[in-house]
């Protein structure tokens, strides 16, 4: 009994863990854009939450060939 119990332990914790790491960062995203909507809402009534985006410093070619003089 000890035995499946230990089992159990090292087969579901790692699974439990990385699923707790991913819901805490999407709960944040989703906590971030309810804020800037309210924020937003508040300054003006009209104007859609603004978008969340990320921006590279270079292009994909210059990743590419970036990679490539490695």
């Amino acid at each position: 009994m000890v035995a499946l119990i230990l089992a159990l332990n090292v087969v579901l914790d790692p699974i439990i863990t990385s699923t707790n790491v991913l819901c805490n960062g999407v709960l944040a995203i989703i906590f971030e854009r309810v804020w800037l909507f309210i924020s937003n809402s508040k300054d003006n009534e009209h104007s859609p939450a603004p978008t969340l985006t990320i921006e590279y410093p270079y292009t994909r070619e210059e990743a590419e060939a970036r990679s490539a003089k490695k």
